[in-house]
């Protein structure tokens, strides 16, 4: 669980056993800064730094989440990084984790630090986007291979899902890349959005995974997942950011779809005889001026078909140092 997130419950019980208390603090641990987490009597959750009085910033004002100036009664001056609603409470201790991460490793100036990551973290201060049932889907189906590598290598697994940062491939290791897709549907077939889905980069061997996923009340939803994942050495906090990036607010977006895998997973080896649009392919004319391309390919007949025997032995090299 995250650190952020466990102390906020600790200084909550707190709070809550002493009607005096306006605000509980903790100090965090090891920290140079004077970093501070506090509750309020709101339940707010705050990360507090310590400023001087010449230090001026820009306000944040936010629907969940601020960045003010506050000044306790004997004088000191904090910014104060302030969760608004209780719906974003993991995303903000993913932040607040995130934060407290930075200044560990930099301390040059812990007041520009807590505003750059306020800004890559931006998408904090908006509602949340409803994710389509098939993005969702698909989403579900790079967990589950997450998880299955998770069990090898979990911090490796984490680094190694790159689909969210927009690469190419869902996973991307130096022994080999991994390109997963999902259907509800009967039959081998497979969406591609992408030229560059199914390109081979010169020697770095490719492995397509296909998975059969449907909705059913005896599934998991994708904050189950993270439980999950978490419970196997996952890092959360990077791997809620991972979700942030691929369009799920962990705690916010809704999440009341159950998924579950219905059928054995099929794999192939894909290489330049595989049948696909490869953006390398393409007269070097025409690449420019050809933005996107989508369409469905029937995996039936396709060359490579790899065994279940062949799939682990490639998760287990892709896992290997």
């Amino acid at each position: 669980m995250s650190t952020a997130l466990q102390t906020y419950r600790s200084l909550l019980s707190h709070l809550y056993g002493d009607d005096s208390l306006a605000m509980v603090k903790r100090a965090v641990p090891g920290d140079a800064h004077g970093l501070l987490y506090a509750v309020d009597l709101d339940s707010n959750r705050h990360l507090l730094l310590p400023i001087d009085e010449a230090y001026a910033f820009k306000a944040v004002l936010g629907e969940s989440l601020s960045l003010s100036d506050r000044v306790d009664p004997d004088g000191r001056r904090y910014m104060d990084l302030c969760c608004l609603s209780d719906a974003y409470r993991e995303v903000f201790a993913a932040l607040v984790d995130d934060i407290v991460r930075r200044l560990a490793s930099d301390r040059a100036d812990a007041p520009a630090q807590i505003q750059q990551a306020l800004g890559e973290w931006r998408r904090l201060l908006r509602p949340a986007s409803e994710m389509s049932p098939e993005a969702a889907r698909g989403l579900f189906g790079e967990l589950v291979v997450l998880e299955w590598l998770a069990r090898r290598n979990p911090l490796f697994a984490l680094d190694s899902w790159t689909g969210p940062d927009g690469d190419c491939h869902d996973f991307t290791t130096p022994r080999g890349n991994l390109e997963v897709k999902t259907s509800a549907k009967e039959g081998l077939d497979v969406d591609i959005s992408s030229l560059r889905q199914l390109d081979v980069m010169g020697r770095q061997a490719l492995t397509l995974i296909r998975l059969s996923v449907a909705e059913t009340g005896d599934g998991c939803t994708m904050g189950q997942m993270v439980d999950r994942l978490a419970s196997s050495g996952v890092p959360r906090t990077p791997l809620v950011q991972k979700l942030f990036e691929a369009g799920f607010t962990v705690g916010s977006s809704r999440d009341t779809t159950r998924f579950a895998v219905t059928s054995s997973a099929q794999s192939w080896h894909v290489t330049s005889d595989f049948p696909a649009l490869r953006y390398g392919e393409l007269p070097p004319t025409w690449r420019d001026a050809i933005t996107k391309v989508r369409y469905t390919l029937d995996l039936a007949t396709a060359p490579g078909r790899l065994s279940e025997e062949d799939l682990e032995a490639i998760l287990d090299k892709v896992m290997s140092n």
